[in-house]
């Protein structure tokens, strides 16, 4: 699911979360929420038109996680980060762009994961807007 950073070019990766289509309802038939369907880009931090928001929140219970799709695959995420995804998506508040550290960062590459960590303070101060979620209340 991760394409390979370049850290020379301060590479990051951005989500982009997708609408619910016109024609689609929000609930499936079951009366639960359709998935949330997202996919990745990366980008490089030197673009000076660069415009994305980031995501500060809790991560939560890790043992409490739900599906989220990215580029058609499932990945699953801990059901505050679902909460927010799916918040932004239902109530017509899309970022075009969004970091997000539990998905944008490849969480399983300790080398990709600690060279990300030094990018955050310039993630943060970059983005147009830092978006603070702690629950949907």
């Amino acid at each position: 699911m991760y394409k390979t950073l370049y850290q020379s070019k301060n590479e990051v990766r951005l989500l982009r979360i997708h609408p619910v289509p016109e024609n689609q309802p929000q609930e499936n038939v079951q009366g639960h929420p359709e998935l949330v369907s997202c996919s990745l880009e990366i980008h490089s931090l030197d673009d000076q038109d660069l415009k994305f928001d980031a995501l500060s929140y809790v991560w939560g219970d890790s043992i409490q996680v739900l599906p989220v799709f990215i580029d058609g695959k499932v990945f699953l995420v801990t059901r505050n980060l679902f909460e927010a995804l799916e918040t932004f998506r239902n109530n017509n508040t899309l970022p075009s762009l969004l970091w997000v550290d539990a998905i944008c960062i490849n969480q399983q590459d300790s080398q990709e994961r600690n060279h990300q960590v030094t990018l955050m303070a310039r993630l943060y101060s970059q983005a147009e807007k830092v978006r603070i979620w702690i629950g949907p209340e």
